[in-house]
């Protein structure tokens, strides 16, 4: 064989390993894309932050969350049941589980982490299938998008409701912070109120006892009076 000849060959089966290198690496970062996607779900507590739900108007979207999962589980033509995981405590990785099937006896109970997927989170939800949990993302998905839809018309009336509280020019001291913002107190009629719509600027900022005022429709730290509170 012509030498040149044999040296093209071993440059195109080179270049074929280098292809088929590439090919197999693009299906591989393809694949992680596709997993990554499935596990990038928005759980209800994320949900609740994005639209800035105060305590009362998180319990109603956990109501609402609830109502979706039962109506999931009774369109099943058989007995079987949904696994929604609420809650998961890191200290011994043990995770909530709430059982919803057709007749609505919904129940709740501990698992360890162990016996779940490992790619199990807060927010999944399962089906048992041949006696053991699996995470089904396609429920999840559609769970947690009607779960939203409720989280937004939930927004909507909270911000509503809180429209009376926020009065242009009125003076507010923080009572107390909540898991959601803070509590605030309206100095002139003395009305105590939970307000989530504060910067994170201004949350990292304040404590109990501050003084706000409410500005051309957002809240404003006064250092002054904040000051000559804590001094008198």
């Amino acid at each position: 064989m012509n030498l040149d000849i044999f040296n093209d060959l071993i440059d195109k089966l080179k270049e074929s390993d280098l292809v088929q290198n590439f090919i197999e690496e693009l299906s591989n970062h393809l694949e992680n894309s596709k997993e990554k996607e499935k596990n990038n779900i928005m759980n209800i507590n994320s949900i609740e932050e994005k639209y800035k739900l105060n305590s009362e108007y998180a319990n109603k979207l956990k109501i609402e969350r609830n109502k979706i999962l039962e109506e999931q589980a009774r369109n099943f033509n058989n007995d079987e049941s949904l696994y929604y995981v609420s809650y998961k405590n890191s200290f011994n990785n043990n995770y909530q589980i709430i059982e919803f099937n057709k007749i609505n006896e919904n129940k709740s109970f501990y698992i360890t982490g162990e016996e779940l997927p490992k790619n199990i989170s807060v927010g999944k939800v399962m089906r048992k299938i041949d006696d053991k949990y699996e995470i089904d993302n396609d429920i999840t998905k559609q769970i947690m998008k009607k779960v939203e839809d409720c989280a937004e018309v939930l927004a909507n009336e909270q911000n509503e409701e809180l429209k009376k509280y926020r009065q242009e020019g009125a003076i507010y001291q923080v009572v107390d912070h909540s898991s959601k913002g803070v509590f605030l107190q309206n100095k002139d009629n003395n009305v105590i109120f939970e307000e989530t719509n504060l910067s994170e600027e201004l949350m990292d900022k304040i404590s109990n006892d501050y003084i706000l005022s409410y500005k051309n429709g957002e809240y404003v730290y006064e250092e002054e009076l904040t000051d000559d509170f804590f001094q008198n």
